[in-house]
């Protein structure tokens, strides 16, 4: 009579040992993962053009709406949720820049949970910043910047892409 309890002690032990290695897993994939789908569906729905993505970096987190920072490595350990962030910038029809972020969280146990915000502050446009530098490009070392092509030093276009090198 008990080799029947000991056979539905072991398969329960196996199944909760593949059922938290699934969790295990599950929080990697969702840590490492890139929220471009995501993203884009936030796009299409509000009707917003994508300039840029962005993984935050230190002067970034100043301006989470969020008011958190993503998950160590070492938090996989604990039944916390994770939390990955990103930030992306945006143009409106009316051709406002703006910023959003989003952020994602997966808990041990139970749904994940993907939330957009506006940010706190605004960047400067584009328009603002000053090209200055960009006014003259050399292209006497040989070769096309836009696709690497072998030009010559008198060449006016690139034979293979069309660029338009030099007046």
């Amino acid at each position: 009579m008990e080799q029947p309890y000991e056979g539905i002690f072991i398969v329960l032990i196996l199944f909760l040992i593949v059922y938290l290695n699934f969790l295990a897993v599950r929080r990697f994939y969702y840590y490492f993962k890139d929220y471009t789908k995501e993203i884009s569906e936030f796009l299409k729905e509000k009707g917003l053009t994508l300039i840029e993505i962005k993984k935050p970096e230190t002067e970034d987190w100043k301006i989470n709406p969020f008011e958190t920072k993503d998950s160590s490595i070492i938090e996989f350990a604990l039944p916390f949720s994770m939390r990955v962030h990103y930030f992306f910038i945006v143009e409106d029809k009316k051709n406002i820049i703006k910023e959003y972020w989003i952020r994602n969280r997966t808990p041990l146990f139970g749904k994940r949970k993907t939330e957009f915000k506006i940010a706190k502050t605004k960047r400067p446009r584009a328009e603002n910043i000053n090209h200055s530098n960009n006014d003259f490009i050399d292209f006497t070392k040989g070769f096309c910047p836009a696709c690497s092509t072998k030009i010559g030093i008198n060449d006016k276009e690139c034979r293979d892409c069309g660029l338009v090198i030099g007046q």
